[in-house]
């Protein structure tokens, strides 16, 4: 009997170890290649706990990116401590809360549903698209399942265990009681562990009675615990501003509902229904767009799993607590855009694969004779599962052109380009220049000693009178009105190209400034075109010359910016009524006085009439202050359309402004004094 017994323990020991490794290759095999690169959401998150090491930035929560819960980023902090400013830094908490979700599965569904149970559970949770993705992508919501398993645990044993001594039934306690509390600081959709235990507690109330009075107390302990750990995040939630700045942002389906209008949550609710089989994440962010959680047959387990479930939640009452947790888990994603999200309904994850496990553990329990076949089934499939999921994760998925523009291989792909350069200064053209696409370069271990500069080529490009090397990406080519300084006519070279791991272009790479100073040719005829200054409101006359005083280049605003010349090749608005393009080609040339100018900057370009009224105006700055360079010189196309004005005489003006205060940058002489806050660009008339 002895015998049978420790081989029976290195059966389980053998079976679990097995499917943890299968778990680990899942999450770590091209962990640099799949997900392709970083993506923003990721780094905002790695940043932050970074500056919990560097700044001491600890907090409960963070109000970057809309609003976040601060417990991911605490085992961010952890990681950037082991790993330093890294990829591996950034991926690394969601590998480790991963392995914990599909050990600790095994764990509560050996206990709970038996060992074969915890098998199928287990393995499906080491292998399908869902878990896999949220394990190797660095987001919060996968720090949820395993608190949501850890408390599920902790109840069962406190609810079912006789006692075996008081301290250890206490430690148990406690330890649940924490985890219950903490689950409220890894993702929003944790409230629905909250309803879960709810249910457990009073399903075990009223199918249980025996069990409820010899363990009232303990889970009383919990329950105070809990909620007495959850309140400084409900303070947050409640108080700070950007409590539901995130949740405001994308609950359109619940705030038409609410004006009567049902029927986009109603499609929500009949999406989220299909989603185990039927029904897919329609974003190719989380998934390959429309595919349902699991295949055939194996999604149809969930709904019979889920009846099975609830048939035999009488006499096991933990059975409560993950029928809730699978329905509540899914009402952030029912009030919320872009239903059936799996990332907003990661809190049924631990429910879906118990119901599948179950579904097949049933039939083996009710003819003991269909036993070695149920195990068949249950491996066929997990293996079914691994041989459809796997290659649709690191094939289809990460190939993807979404995917691709998602996540940044890139940059990753830019910063190994510098590395094996030697160059003092890069311009590159990106679609997020101000913030977030550099901030995915510099965690890409970029050269230390080569300065970027980043612009957004769709309304900008960047150059140097020496010669320099420029980065073109296809998500953002330069506009047609700058596609001329990519030639050789005007003294570039075409230098190479960088790819992507799935040989698709990252950039076009050119030296400008290879050959002559087309550059400075270009600076002289552009200031030959005079601007004017004048008074601060109203103006006197249609006749620009007569009143405004002539002021030579370079317009010095703040000794921040210069403004060293324009192009405005026409002096009339046509009417968008004639049916003709009224557009106006204007191209501002600027140059930066100072280096990397940390404070938020646009340019004001705006129409304005006799009387000082604004009629039209476009603010924006293609090239951010935080990645200036006092040795280039930008173009920025403010080309202006799309606008319709009466007949009559505007005068064309320009500024430089705060984003963030208003505040406008005075033209200052070349003593220091103050000249105005604009220059009168032209007078052009409505035609």
């Amino acid at each position: 009997m002895l015998e049978d017994e420790k081989a029976r323990i290195l059966t389980r020991l053998v079976v679990i170890t097995l499917i943890l490794l299968v778990a680990v290759f899942g999450r770590l095999w091209q962990l640099g290649e799949a997900p392709p690169g970083l993506q923003h959401d990721e780094l905002f998150k790695a940043q932050e706990g970074q500056s919990i090491i560097t700044e001491g930035n600890f907090r409960v929560f963070y109000e970057t990116n809309q609003g976040h819960e601060g417990g991911y980023v605490w085992l961010l902090a952890v990681s950037y401590l082991l790993f330093g400013s890294s990829l591996l830094m950034v991926k690394i908490p969601a590998f480790w809360c991963g392995m914990l979700t599909v050990a600790l599965l095994y764990r509560l569904a050996r206990e709970i549903y038996g060992f074969r149970a915890a098998v199928f559970a287990s393995g499906l949770a080491a292998v399908s698209f869902w878990a896999v993705f949220t394990s190797r992508v660095g987001l919060r919501a996968v720090l949820l399942p395993p608190v949501i398993l850890v408390v599920a645990w902790g109840l069962w044993r406190i609810s079912s265990s006789s006692r075996r001594s008081a301290a250890f039934n206490w430690k148990l306690v406690g330890f649940t009681g924490i985890a219950l509390g903490f689950a409220i600081y890894t993702y929003t959709a944790s409230v629905a562990l909250y309803a879960a235990c709810a249910g457990f507690l009073l399903a075990l109330a009223l199918f249980d009675r025996e069990a409820f009075k010899k363990c009232w107390r303990e889970l009383l302990v919990v329950t105070i615990l809990g909620a007495g750990l959850t309140l400084p995040m409900i303070y947050h939630r409640v108080n700070n501003p950007m409590g539901q700045n995130r949740l405001n942002s994308i609950s359109r389906p619940w705030d038409e509902f609410k004006k009567g209008h049902p029927d986009e949550l109603l499609g929500n609710a009949r999406k989220l229904l299909g989603m185990p089989y039927f029904e897919g994440d329609p974003e190719w962010r989380y998934n390959i767009a429309d595919r349902p959680l699991f295949t055939t047959p194996i999604g149809w387990l969930v709904y019979t799993g889920f009846l099975l479930m609830l048939w035999r939640s009488r006499r096991q009452p933990i059975n409560i607590l993950f029928l809730v947790l699978a329905v509540a888990g899914l009402v952030p994603s029912l009030l919320t855009v872009s239903a059936p999200s799996f990332l907003r309904s990661i809190a049924t994850l631990p429910s879906l694969m118990l119901f599948i496990a179950l579904s097949l553990d049933t039939l083996g329990n009710i003819k003991p004779s269909l036993n070695k076949m149920i195990w068949g089934l249950g491996i066929a499939a997990i293996a079914l599962t691994a041989a459809l999921d796997w290659p649709a994760y690191f094939n289809e998925w990460v190939e993807n052109d979404d995917v691709q523009s998602i996540y940044r291989d890139d940059l990753e792909q830019l910063a190994r380009y510098l590395r094996e350069q030697d160059e003092q200064l890069a311009l590159v053209s990106t679609s997020e220049p101000e913030y977030l696409d550099p901030l995915i370069y510099l965690f890409a271990n970029p050269p230390e000693n080569t300065k970027v500069v980043w612009f957004k080529g769709e309304v900008d490009i960047a150059l140097n009178d020496k010669p320099t090397l420029l980065f073109v990406s296809p998500l953002e080519p330069i506009v047609p009105s700058h596609k001329d300084w990519l030639t050789e006519a005007m003294g570039t070279s075409y230098v190479d190209t960088i790819y992507r791991q799935d040989g698709e272009i990252a950039f076009w790479v050119y030296r400008i400034s290879a050959e002559g100073d087309m550059l400075a040719q270009r600076l002289t005829q552009v200031s030959q075109r005079q601007a004017y200054l004048g008074p601060p409101d109203s103006f006197p006359s249609e006749n620009l010359t007569d009143w405004a005083l002539p002021y030579d280049y370079p317009v010095n605003f703040g000794n921040v910016l210069q403004f060293v010349g324009m192009e405005i090749p026409q002096t009339t608005i046509p009417n968008v009524d004639n049916g003709v393009d009224n557009g106006l080609n204007l191209q501002l040339y600027l140059q930066p006085l100072v280096d990397d100018y940390n404070v938020p900057l646009s340019l004001f370009v705006h129409f304005v009439a006799l009387d000082g009224r604004v009629v039209f105006g476009r603010d924006f700055l293609g090239v951010p202050a935080n990645w200036w360079s006092r040795d280039i010189v930008f173009i920025q196309d403010n080309y202006m359309g799309s606008y319709n004005i009466p007949k009559g005489r505007y005068f064309l003006t320009l500024g430089l402004y705060r984003t963030d205060t208003g505040e406008r940058y005075p033209i200052l002489d070349e003593n220091g004094a103050v000249l105005g806050e604009r220059i009168i660009l032209a007078a052009l008339d409505a035609q």
